[in-house]
């Protein structure tokens, strides 16, 4: 039987190293009465086998698409669409399985990934004779993105008060979000501008709300968060 001489402990399996430190077991017989353990085999959990399952999976599914697009090359490049939602499903399952993400970060991932989706599909599905490039996805897709999920937290804030402190930082980020498209259609002049005017607005008041009715909560995050 080994025996680990910092742990004082004997072990009965064939591994070579101690089970609590790690360290290298001695040789040979010891009389006196000692604890010994059993060989511990870890298991993946079906969590874990879910998101390697998947992982491969997309890879191969971006793999096969890349090439019959390049095989088949009609002067579109549809595979980066399909790319996109295949990522974004992948995406979708790891953020939904990781516990350690609070659910303000799980609605931010999810915020920002369909507003790039919303990107990929406007720039790769369309021609540029029929549609300008990310012009639909700017001027309408993000702004009903940032608003919906923006809703969404204001509805679980309401309906679950205790959430207000979790969830504060993230609604400030989503009404941060919510002026992104105004400032891009100005910048590049792009038109209809008026989705961004309304979901740019509809962040504006909510801040207002959050400062009226949220401040010492606000300024006790802030204060908490970066040491204020």
């Amino acid at each position: 039987m080994k025996k680990c001489l910092r742990c004082n402990i004997s072990v009965s399996t064939k591994t070579d190293r101690c089970p609590l430190c790690h360290g290298i077991l001695s040789q040979g017989d010891h009389s006196e009465a000692e604890q010994s353990y059993p060989m511990f085999k870890q298991r993946k959990s079906r969590k874990q086998v879910f998101l390697i399952a998947g992982s491969i999976v997309s890879a191969a599914l971006v793999a096969t698409t890349i090439a019959l697009n390049a095989l088949t090359w009609n002067g579109k490049l549809w595979s980066a669409v399909f790319a996109a939602f295949v990522l974004y499903a992948w995406g979708l399952g790891w953020i939904t399985l990781k516990k350690e993400l609070s659910l303000g970060m799980k609605l931010s991932a999810h915020a920002v990934a369909i507003a790039l989706l919303l990107i990929d599909v406007n720039a790769f599905a369309f021609s540029q004779e029929t549609v300008s490039h990310i012009t639909w996805s700017v001027s309408y897709g993000m702004p009903i993105v940032f608003v919906s999920f923006l809703v969404v937290a204001n509805i679980l804030v309401v309906a679950k008060r205790h959430m207000l402190r979790d969830i504060l930082l993230y609604q400030l980020a989503f009404c941060a979000a919510a002026f992104m498209p105004l400032i891009l259609m100005i910048s590049i002049a792009m038109e209809p501008i008026q989705p961004s005017i309304a979901a740019a607005f509809f962040s504006y008041l909510n801040v207002m709300g959050l400062i009226v009715f949220a401040n010492r909560t606000i300024a006790s995050e802030f204060g908490r968060k970066f040491h204020i």
